[in-house]
This record gives C-alpha cells, structure tokens and sequence, in this order.
C-alpha cells in the first residue's frame, strides 16, 4: 500500500511488539515504541512478546513508556527511553467545576482513591484480590473490562456486566449509593 501510495517518507509507530512482522520490509524514516503495559505480564501473554519486544527494542529509534516503573524497566534496554506518566492536570479541569455544587446524585457515590494505576507486576493476582476486596468495602461495583479482570471471550464480557448491573440493584436495594464505572 506505501509503494501504491507512493509513500516514502514515513514512521513506524508500535503499541504491541506483535505487530512487529508487519515493519518486515519497509523503509521507515524513524521506529517509535510506545509502551503502555507490560504486556508479558499480562494473563495468558503468548510466548512470542518477549522475543519480539527484544527485537523492537533493537530496532526502535525512540521508545516512550506510560508511567515511572515501565520507564525504570526499559531504561537500560534502549538508549533513548521516554517516561510519559499517565496523569490528569488537576488544576486544569478542575476549573470547570469552580463555582458549581456537587451533583447531588453524585454525593452519595464520592470515594477518595488514594493512588490508582495500572497493575501488571508478576503479583498481579494477588493485588488484584486487593484492589476488587477494598473496592467492595466502599460498595463500588466493577463493570466492564475490568469487573472479572480478565476475559476469554465477548459472552464473558457481557455476563460480567450482568453481574454488575445485578450487584448495583441489590445494593440498591438496601439503600446504599452505588456506581458501575
């Protein structure tokens, strides 16, 4: 398509160094790997990524990651590694709530999480355990990707959010404020 094109001069951008076979071939100006996961963490990661990974290391020009301890994992495996922390520029957006009460059916729902982030460490089960059981605590009720954590296919999906959806009518129900984020 780049020749049909009559593309010459382009970037290579990978989020998944299973996409690497793809770049077999081509010309690139520049190779940018933008990791956003530890993806070999995660369950049921095929065999393939960490080869791969090590080859797009090789072949990347830069390569960005989404937070400290990513970067902390790259940083001696590329010369030129790229912390890009995910965030929210608090003061920013918080300028359009000046002024403005708190939505009163939102006020029932408020929990302060201290500090939330994406968990793909190789302890990833247990603090998963963690993370859903102190959620409970505070009757916050998971739904959609992350309420089971982990899915096989789009039927599981679908039933973890039923079982959300039920866990919001029950608690409900009894009373209490409840959310499905």
């Amino acid at each position: 398509m780049l020749a049909e094109e009559q593309v010459t001069d382009y970037v290579l951008w990978f989020y998944t160094p299973l996409a690497l076979p793809l770049a077999d071939g081509l010309r690139p100006e520049a190779v940018i790997y933008d990791c956003m996961d530890e993806l070999a963490a995660f369950l049921h990661a095929p065999p393939q990524l960490l080869p791969r990974e090590a080859e797009l290391l090789r072949r990347a020009d830069l390569v960005f990651t989404g937070g400290p301890s990513l970067y902390r994992a790259k940083k001696d495996r590329h010369p030129s590694v790229h912390c890009f922390p995910s965030s929210v520029d608090a003061k920013h957006f918080g300028k359009a709530r000046d002024g403005l009460p708190e939505a009163a059916d939102q006020a029932a729902v408020q929990c302060d999480l201290p500090y939330a982030y994406v968990v793909y460490d190789h302890a990833r089960p247990k603090n998963v355990a963690v993370i859903r059981e102190w959620l409970a605590g505070q009757d916050i009720v998971l739904a959609g990707r992350y309420s089971e954590w982990e899915y096989y296919n789009s039927d599981h999906a679908f039933l973890a959010g039923k079982k959300a959806a039920d866990k919001v009518r029950q608690l409900q129900g009894q009373g209490l404020g409840a959310a499905a984020p």
